[in-house]
């Protein structure tokens, strides 16, 4: 399917041509949390939250423990996943449309958390558009209906190749292993890999990219589309309003992850029966 995409404008296309088959396999893997989320709710007894919406499934008294669903569901790497060694990359990019080098990033915002939320650093750059790229069309007509945004994006323009050396020298600084966030990861990953691609020539992101709008389906249980960030409790963002500035989303998308992540932990505890704390 992604070799339907035309990636790329004539002037940097050549770039991003010898890791077509890495960005297929990293695009593959923003699936991989649904599956894992789906196994470990597992068995029958329906329960609701407050507000009456699907919860999911409580797991049966004969449902695997927590270690046996990380060792089955993809191996070592989902155990990895759980590692406090992990380093959550909570990225948010703003665009002036939908095809890396056809069109160009505007503004590039990462927010660097453990499983806690605690900000343990951020990054934040506004980018000048790429030599030879073009805007998409319905893309300008929603920014119009942002215009605080779209005046945001457009100070303190940088050129992208500085701006990704930055970002890729300030991800080598952060601890443990880098895992990239997002709501939906397919898009702002393509964004960064891409960019990543072009102007520093490494991925720096090991892992899978971690989709954030599969991990709040697969954790609460509710249909995929009353997933979306848009139907999200407000507390979930921690304050931080989705203004479609990078780094306000990135944070209060930060927030969420931490949210989640804590239910998530609760749904293992319920696994292996060990009472709520």
């Amino acid at each position: 399917m992604v070799d339907r995409f035309h990636f790329g404008s004539p002037p940097v296309m050549h770039r991003f041509q010898p890791y077509r088959v890495e960005f297929q396999r990293a695009l593959a893997g923003c699936w991989f949390t649904v599956a894992v989320g789906v196994f470990r709710r597992g068995g029958s007894q329906e329960h609701t939250t407050a507000g009456g919406r699907n919860r999911g499934s409580v797991p049966s008294s004969g449902s695997p423990q927590p270690e046996d669903v990380i060792a089955r569901a993809d191996g070592p790497r989902y155990k990895h996943y759980m590692n406090s060694n992990i380093t959550y990359i909570v990225t948010d990019i703003e665009a002036d449309g939908r095809v890396p080098g056809r069109n160009s990033m505007l503004c590039l915002a990462s927010v660097a958390c453990d499983a806690t939320g605690r900000e343990l650093s951020s990054f934040e750059a506004n980018l000048r558009p790429l030599p030879g790229a073009v805007q998409n069309p319905d893309t300008m007509k929603w920014w119009a209906t942002e215009p605080e945004a779209w005046a945001y994006c457009q100070q303190n323009q940088r050129d992208p190749a500085e701006v990704m050396k930055e970002y890729a020298g300030w991800l080598d600084g952060l601890p443990g292993e880098k895992l990239f966030v997002a709501h939906p990861s397919w898009f702002d990953f393509a964004w960064v890999f891409w960019y990543l691609m072009a102007f520093v020539g490494e991925r720096k992101f090991r892992l899978n990219p971690f989709d954030l709008l599969t991990y709040a389906h697969a954790t609460t249980g509710w249909d995929f589309e009353s997933a979306h960030r848009r139907n999200w409790p407000e507390e979930w963002f921690g304050g931080h309003l989705h203004s479609h500035r990078a780094i306000d989303d990135a944070r209060g998308y930060a927030s969420a992850l931490a949210r989640l992540l804590a239910m998530n932990a609760e749904l293992d505890r319920r696994n292996a029966g060990i009472p709520p704390k």
